[in-house]
């Protein structure tokens, strides 16, 4: 039998005075408890740190020790989580890992998958998709790091008692069922291990605190205080537990077993040394070709992007009667904006995982004015009242003849660092929705808001066709309308199969954008043409025109805005109500 284990990977500060003892922990250790009572075919899916590399090495040597396959696990430039007590402090668990697994057909052999819930929602659906589609059976382990957001028919859900579990000077105590023992797994500086069973006994990982570590710990950023029992990964401390349900599930044996087959080895060094050479003469000869494709693209039809800024064109506006002249008087309400608020300000942030809740839905009125109230969950964090103000400041910034469309304005939350906002546009009514913990920060809110206007601006609902599609579909949009321009103009030269970007797997969308780094300011713009135009829309506002002479696709995407006397004067009207908001306080 072949089994599959999803789990995250985190070091547990065991003894507070002594941050440089540090013991694994998280969903991740359950292969080798799988593969110490079992015959099958373990391998172990996580987020392995490059940035602790020498606890990498020893933590990739101790599982292939007990008979896991670490070889489908991906690697991450963030360091392993850090759990404290009650504390956790997100890491390497929290980037997406599932997109290799769900986008191979290779993984279609395996028999069961194990998953627990120490990883990222969004790659739990997937991965749960991905086995229920293709039929391999599927077991979840859930410490209650968040309910598992679905469940297949079929699934076997181990739930582990974590809310019994009382704080006690700052820790968690243990639960009375949970059998540990003081053999620790030693792990040296030099990357050498021994010990047994890595999810029975401890895995202990001990070297010199440094500056760097010290830092680490005082700063306490990204630091998330637990005040609710549960919602740990301490799968760790109910391991009886999660071995007698995996017994009855059929999965393991209650007893340890006697494997004969060789453990599983890493790659050939010589092996590596040959990929390596493959993989860099390939590099070398792309390189080439893309250089040759480059430069003939360029002296072919470079015409292509040219844009045509016309200084002279009028624009109907009672500030300023040209395009030349308007574009002078928004960057004036530019350099007096930075006078109050530095709009490129990016505040600190962590990626947090939550599930998607809408806590209030306020309607819109004719006049633009905030009506009834649907709450449908009590607010976390803030005040209705200062969220009521994004909407106040919202409707200032921008004309009124452009938001007619808006009868819903939503405050919604995902946990930090994910959705800050969305526009859902649908033939009965048009939502904006902003998340309550990512709108903090002034200058982030308002950049976050121009982005979303953006949106609305080139995806009015009547410039698609419903029949061919519901919502703002980019197979489905008519002629002659903003975003068919658009993509007509930007986006034809990578064809058909990239117009659309969001679903494809990590590995595909980054290869994209850097094939393409210079057509883009940054990755999230080359999901599609949507973002594209609404990024392009903010450096157009919060930016001067780019020079003439650069020929780097994204400044090019600029320029073409100031072709639109329509956009150029909308410039000018939104950075002038950012100043008259900034200098009222």
């Amino acid at each position: 039998m072949k089994v599959l284990v999803c789990g995250g990977t985190y070091l547990n500060i065991t003894d507070q005075a002594d941050p440089s003892s540090m013991r694994l922990s998280g969903g991740a250790m359950l292969s080798t408890l799988i593969a110490s009572h079992s015959h099958h075919e373990v391998h172990l899916h996580t987020n392995f740190s490059t940035e602790e590399e020498r606890i990498t090495k020893s933590y990739q040597k101790m599982i292939r020790n007990h008979w896991v396959q670490p070889n489908d696990a991906a690697k991450i430039s963030s360091p392993y989580g850090r759990m404290s007590g009650k504390d956790l402090i997100p890491g390497s668990n929290v980037f997406e890992m599932s997109g290799s697994v769900t986008d191979s057909t290779k993984y279609q052999s395996f028999d069961c998958f194990v998953i627990t819930t120490d990883i990222s929602e969004r790659d739990f659906r997937k991965l749960s998709r991905y086995a229920f589609e293709h039929g391999i059976e599927t077991i979840v382990v859930t410490a209650n790091e968040y309910p598992p957001p679905v469940v297949y028919h079929g699934t076997t859900v181990i739930s582990l008692p974590v809310e019994e579990r009382e704080p006690e000077n700052g820790t968690v105590s243990m639960n009375s069922e949970v059998r540990r023992t003081d053999e620790d797994i030693s792990v040296s500086e030099d990357g050498s291990a021994d010990g047994h069973l890595l999810s029975e006994e401890s895995f202990t990982y001990k070297r010199r605190a440094s500056s760097d570590e010290s830092a680490f710990k005082s700063e306490g950023h990204m630091n998330i205080n637990r005040d609710h029992r549960g919602g740990l990964p301490v799968y760790h401390e109910y391991l009886t537990l999660i071995k007698d349900e995996l017994h009855k599930a059929g999965l393991i044996e209650t007893s340890k077993v006697i494997r004969h087959q060789r453990k599983p080895k890493p790659p050939v060094k010589r092996l590596w040394m040959f990929i390596l050479q493959l993989v860099a003469a390939g590099m070398i000869i792309t390189g080439i070709v893309l250089s040759v494709l480059y430069l003939f693209d360029y002296f072919s039809s470079r015409d292509v992007y040219e844009t045509m800024v016309d200084d002279s064109m009028p624009v109907e506006s009672d500030e300023c009667s040209t395009v030349g002249e308007c574009r002078a008087l928004g960057d004036a309400y530019l350099s007096e904006l930075e006078e109050y608020i530095d709009i490129m300000d990016e505040p600190h942030m962590f990626i947090e995982n939550r599930t998607r809740t809408n806590y209030i839905d306020y309607e819109i009125d004719a006049s633009l004015n905030l009506g009834e109230a649907d709450e449908e969950n009590p607010l976390p964090v803030g005040s209705k009242e200062s969220f009521e103000e994004i909407w106040e400041r919202f409707s200032r910034i921008f004309p009124e003849e452009y938001l007619s469309d808006l009868d819903t304005f939503r405050l919604f939350s995902d946990g930090e660092g994910n959705v800050l906002a969305y526009v859902e546009i649908m033939d009965d009514s048009t939502t904006l929705a902003v998340d309550i913990r990512d709108n903090q920060n002034r200058a982030s809110e308002y950049r976050t808001l121009i982005h979303e206007f953006g949106h609305i601006y080139s995806l009015p609902f009547d410039d698609f066709d419903q029949e061919c599609g519901a919502g703002t579909d980019l197979n489905c949009v008519k002629d002659d309308t903003v975003m068919s321009d658009y993509v007509d103009r930007f986006w034809t030269q990578y064809g058909e199969d990239w117009l659309e970007n969001s679903e494809k797997s990590t590995f595909e969308r980054e290869a994209f954008y850097n094939n393409h780094v210079t057509d883009f300011h940054v990755p999230y713009q080359a999901t599609n043409a949507k973002e594209d135009y609404a990024v392009t829309f903010l450096r157009f506002i919060i930016e001067p025109m780019p020079e003439a002479e650069s020929s780097q696709l994204k400044d090019i995407k600029v320029r073409s805005f100031y072709e639109d006397s329509e956009l150029v004067k909308l410039r000018v009207d939104i950075l002038r109500n950012l100043v008259e908001l900034e200098k009222e306080g």
